[in-house]
């Protein structure tokens, strides 16, 4: 009973940070999360919805093999338009490679700012947008940079418009919902949801490729929205729906949808989603994880810069 009391002041907190401002937010209190996202590699086994603590040390595992990852205000930016194979989730595999997955980082909402800190290599970045502020702490060096967000997005776009091609096709889409077995992830009752798809481009130009993809989601909601910051949020480099991987690199694809089953939920927080895509003899499984989802009280401490932290030349 207490901590099902603790989860509701969570969720009046995260109600509390989604639809108010900067200072709307009754309490001094923060809503964070950890996440892991992650692609699994061919003939894995996934981890079940309520395994996030073991999902975290294999991602460390994969962390500590990675080659290099991106860092500051650079893995926000990401990496965009690499010519390469010509399968779809080849071409997936390698950006996810080039902008530094997998990822374990730490998530931390309060009155429309956010704190995002990878957990391994202890880079954090606050968000804080309505002062004009991307602060880039690197806690390993003690030192700090700031950014304006605006010249940080502009860089974004620049970087991203550089390395894309533009191309077009035709798209035929077809995707059944069904509602599943409601399941309870860390001490949270969560709706789940199955979304099978089958992806079809035709009459490729350009930096869009002929594909045919078969996609599974499994996809468990909290009782809750999602809790998010006075920035704009750019598109995501790891994709969230197999359009998200067919519609890289400057492709823009048009087509048809044909959707039937039930209505799947939009806005609550996403505590657990496993893509499943097949194209050909290519396997590929897209994890995205959450846990540890908590409140702080007292916050404002974590959006500042650090006593002893200098600033970086």
């Amino acid at each position: 009973m207490r901590r099902w009391l603790l989860w509701s002041i969570g969720a009046v907190a995260l109600c509390a940070l989604g639809f108010a401002g900067p200072s709307g937010a009754a309490d001094d209190v923060a809503v964070a999360y950890d996440q892991i996202e992650r692609a699994l590699p061919a003939g894995a086994v996934p981890p079940a919805p309520d395994e996030f603590d073991a999902d975290e040390a294999e991602t460390r595992k994969a962390i500590a093999l990675r080659p290099g990852g991106k860092r500051g205000i650079s893995r926000l930016i990401g990496s965009m338009g690499r010519k390469g194979p010509a399968d779809a989730l080849s071409a997936l595999s390698d950006d996810l490679r080039d902008a530094g997955f997998p990822r374990l980082e730490r998530h931390v909402f309060y009155r429309g700012w956010e704190r995002i800190e990878d957990i391994v290599g202890g880079t954090i970045v606050l968000r804080k947008c309505d002062q004009g502020m991307l602060v880039t702490l690197d806690s390993v060096h003690k030192t700090y940079r700031v950014d304006e967000p605006a010249a940080v997005d502009r860089a974004r776009l620049l970087e991203r418009a550089a390395g894309e091609r533009a191309g077009g096709g035709s798209l035929d889409v077809v995707r059944r919902v069904e509602k599943m077995q409601s399941r309870t992830i860390d001490g949270i009752v969560a709706d789940a949801y199955r979304a099978t798809q089958t992806l079809r481009s035709d009459s490729a130009t350009g930096s869009c490729r002929v594909a045919t993809i078969a996609s599974q989601t499994e996809t468990y909601y909290a009782p809750f929205g999602a809790p998010v910051s006075t920035c704009p949020r750019a598109a995501p480099d790891f994709p969230a729906t197999p359009l998200a991987v067919v519609a890289r690199d400057g492709c823009r694809p048009s087509g048809v949808a044909h959707a039937s089953g039930t209505t799947e939920p939009s806005a609550p927080l996403v505590l657990y989603r496993l893509m499943t895509l097949t194209e050909g003899r290519t396997r590929m499984m897209l994890l995205l994880a959450r846990g540890h989802l908590r409140t702080i009280v007292s916050p404002a401490a974590l959006f500042e810069i650090p006593p002893g932290y200098a600033k970086a030349s």
